[in-house]
């Protein structure tokens, strides 16, 4: 929403409105913009502007519920109500060729790195990227006609009125689909729900797309296996026509070795030849392997083994190294996904490969501070399991031998409740120490739904990792700047303040501002401004 109000400011639009809670990049971003917003919702807000521009279109976000009062002095008036999808899909799609990058993980950072990519190669495409995008000039911008308008597909809902999964909206011609797990616990009951809405984005894709896939895992093969459009896989499995060989720590980043396909445009010569039916060449490929089955019928591990079957490889690889500011293996596929895309949209990839090493990322994707004494800092949206046990794993890679401690706001839905207990607690347990703040909005959810912090101190301290909990960011502060003195909560974290600055790592996962936990440790520890630490 902030990246559209900022892109129809550009655009000469007059733009107003209101959200709370606004916190950097996003804040930041809308005041170097000059976009007139309001901290709080109050029926005044939206008054005062529809009796100046009377035929206002009201864009309402999707976290915006029933009983919000701008909403309901919006539906009083009886203006006309919109969305950001709906936005896209009616004003900046047309005419454009849509590729949407999907999945639980990696969305920011593919989106990011593919616009900007095929920007500096003079593609001339727009773009929608779901944070602070690094080396763009902003979050939201139209593409020119007949060009790329790359999109960060999201699976959330639109809004009130239709709680359909965003990406619904954006009818992909190119179709990136990276992890597919459960995620967004306050929409979706379990991962069912899930795969069925990747299955009916990637029915959206035509015969002459392209459908591009994280192999590494069976269930983007099993909502794919189905697709009328041609699959390609990418990511450190053989059957990826993208593949990761391997990665390795480097100054100031990471070297990645890659399989790739020796010829750029082998994915423009995948769609169907004249004559062919690809729904037809389904139903016989379906007809031989399950004779007498119909495919709605297959299960999941028999849809993710028809998934696989059908991936397209290229006749002959070519291996290359690229060094890129980018760390651990789950980029390695965020920066696979991007190069096909590239391939995909004619550009350079020569070119391609040698830009990448420019690229830094978007913003709180891995963010490294420097700090006095020369312990590092590092500041992630990550607030998955999944992402964070990811992110510990190449911070580990990168930083052997440093004491690790994570520090976690449960702020998502997902990581509020218990429904991720045992897949929390096994990323967790990836660092040294691990330091929580309060749950989110707690009152929610029944008692016994919630996040157990007794039973994540009791496993972490089975597996020699110490645990502190805190719902004050102020106490938190405290605590960990009181490891360098040498004060400790509990005898647990006595190793982590016998080991001196230099040899000790903090990274905040919050997907929130965490009661501004990032900057006050920055202060306190005369942190440098983000780089690659």
């Amino acid at each position: 929403m902030g990246g559209l109000a900022i892109c129809m400011t550009r655009m000469g639009y007059r733009v107003g409105g209101s959200d709370q809670g606004v916190y950097p990049p996003m804040s930041d971003m809308l005041a170097e913009a000059g976009v007139d917003w309001k901290e709080g919702f109050a029926r005044l807000n939206l008054g005062h502007w529809l009796d100046e521009h009377p035929r206002s279109l009201v864009v309402v976000g999707n976290a915006i519920p029933r009983g919000n009062p701008e909403l309901e002095e919006a539906l009083a008036r009886g203006c006309v109500l919109s969305s950001l999808p709906e936005i896209l899909r009616r004003d900046f799609l047309p005419g454009r060729r849509s590729v949407v990058v999907s999945g639980t993980h990696g969305k920011t950072t593919t989106t990011n790195l593919a616009a900007w990519l095929l920007e500096r190669l003079g593609l001339e495409p727009g773009w929608m990227v779901g944070g602070k995008p690094w080396g763009l000039e902003e979050s939201l911008r139209p593409a020119a006609p007949g060009h790329p308008l790359v999109l960060e597909g999201d699976e959330y809902d639109t809004v009130f009125y239709d709680k359909r999964s965003k990406f619904f909206h954006y009818w992909p011609q190119l179709l990136v689909v990276n992890h597919v797990e459960f995620d967004h616990a306050d929409i979706f009951e379990d991962l069912a729900p899930i795969r069925t809405a990747f299955r009916r984005l990637v029915n959206q894709v035509p015969e002459s797309g392209l459908v591009l896939l994280n192999a590494e895992t069976d269930t983007p093969c099993a909502v794919a296996a189905r697709s009328l459009a041609p699959l390609v896989g990418f990511g450190a499995t053989p059957d990826a026509a993208y593949r990761l060989l391997d990665e390795g720590p480097v100054s100031g980043g990471s070297r990645f070795t890659l399989a790739l396909p020796e010829d750029p445009a082998w994915l423009a010569g995948l769609g169907p030849r004249p004559g062919e039916e690809p729904a037809a060449a389904l139903e016989a490929l379906l007809a031989e392997r399950h004779p007498g089955r119909e495919a709605s019928r297959l299960t999941e591990d028999e849809l993710a083994a028809l998934g696989r079957l059908r991936l397209m490889r290229p006749e002959r690889q070519v291996t290359v190294e690229v060094e890129a500011a980018l760390s651990g293996a789950y980029n390695g596929r965020n920066l696979l996904a991007a190069l096909a895309v590239v391939d995909a949209c004619g550009g350079d990839r020569a070119r391609a490969l040698g830009l990448v090493r420019e690229f830094q990322g978007p913003a709180r994707r891995m963010d490294g501070y420097s700090c006095a004494g020369g312990l590092l800092l590092y500041d992630d949206f990550g607030h998955h399991p999944t992402a964070v046990r990811e992110a510990l794993d190449a911070l580990r890679k990168r930083h052997p031998g440093r004491c690790v401690t994570a520090v976690v706001e449960p702020r998502s839905n997902t990581s509020v409740r218990n429904v991720m207990q045992r897949e929390w607690m096994e990323a967790l347990a990836g660092a040294d120490g691990v330091v929580m703040g309060a749950l989110h909005r707690p009152w929610k959810y029944d008692a016994a739904e919630l996040f157990d912090f007794g039973l994540t101190r009791d496993t972490l301290a089975a597996r020699g990792v110490a645990f502190h909990q805190e719902d004050d960011p102020a106490r938190i502060a405290d605590m960990l700047l009181g490891l360098l003195a040498e004060r400790v909560p509990d005898p647990a974290w006595k190793a982590h303040a016998a080991t001196p600055a230099d040899g000790q790592l903090w990274v905040i996962f919050s997907n929130g501002s965490f009661g501004g936990l990032r900057q006050r440790l920055l202060e306190a520890l005369r942190g440098a401004p983000p780089s690659q630490a």
